[in-house]
């Protein structure tokens, strides 16, 4: 049996077995996907914990996508301008990194809104997923504006795209204007998950324009505080369940040859959100 893994720091409540284990089994493979807890202190062991497990390949998670590129034997170009990882797969001990992340971003926003090309959204963050996120939203044709705490770091990642993609760089100060002139808001922050803070920016949120989408990475029971204030306020709201399985399917196709066909693509949609409802 073939072995794979989230590694990263938390993933108790992760919905990653589920999709993988479920598609393994609609596809007859011999594998399993389980949950392996690794603090960002213990990144250098993890090519100890692949030789241990006998994994074939792993996903990344928070705090490790930035932090496992040195230990890589590959990094894909996209990957290594962004500075990110999530999918890594094992051949003959070599580890091969890339990311699906903004991928995923990506593909989800196209199946909610039907086109993404020509549109304008702020994506709040300055880790892996937000430098992943805005490289492929640039790349889809869209205009990118960074939003962070820390402004130095939304110009690192502002630094990775295109120039005639940028829209600008703002800090939480400016967000609101920033989501007045936006068609799509991203959050790329753990804030929401469970045991973290809200995001709380109901006054910003209050500014978009009618039609906007909110999107929120994390994803859980009942939705985060961003989500249902993005609800009350009429705005389409998107939780990171789409994300989630979005960027799932080029791992899984990485990992086993097997393309995810649109039939199995629905059912395990609909198994998905009968688990979390």
């Amino acid at each position: 049996m073939k072995r794979f893994a989230l590694l990263g720091d938390p993933v108790e409540k992760s919905l990653s077995p589920f999709i993988y284990n479920t598609l393994f089994k609609a596809y007859a493979l011999d594998a399993s996907f389980e949950c392996v807890r690794v603090p960002k202190s213990d990144v250098g062991a993890v090519r100890d914990i692949v030789s241990v497990l006998g994994l074939s390949g792993f996903a990344c998670t928070m705090p490790l996508k930035r932090t496992v590129l040195p230990l890589l034997d590959e990094v894909d170009a996209d990957a290594m301008l962004s500075g990110s990882v999530n999918v890594v797969t094992v051949n003959n001990g070599r580890l091969s990194g890339c990311s699906t992340d903004g991928l995923g971003l990506v593909n989800a926003l196209k199946n909610e809104t039907g086109g993404i090309c020509g549109k304008s959204i702020a994506i709040l963050g300055s880790g892996g997923a937000c430098a992943s996120a805005a490289l492929a939203a640039a790349r889809a044709g869209m205009r990118v504006t960074i939003a962070a705490r820390n402004t130095h770091s939304a110009s690192e990642i502002a630094s990775t795209l295109p120039v005639d993609s940028l829209c600008g760089i703002c800090g939480l100060d400016e967000l609101a204007d920033a989501l007045g002139e936006c068609d799509i808001f991203v959050n790329a922050t753990p804030l929401g998950m469970s045991g973290n803070d809200e995001l709380e920016i109901n006054g910003a949120l209050s500014n978009m324009k009618r039609g906007s989408i909110v999107f929120d990475m994390v994803y859980k029971k009942g939705g985060t505080r961003l989500l249902n204030d993005a609800s009350s306020l009429g705005i389409k709201a998107l939780s990171g369940i789409y994300m989630l399985l979005e960027q799932a399917y080029p791992a899984f196709e990485l990992w086993t040859g097997r393309r995810v066909e649109p039939r199995e693509k629905d059912l395990l949609k609909r198994a998905l959100y009968n688990k979390m409802n």
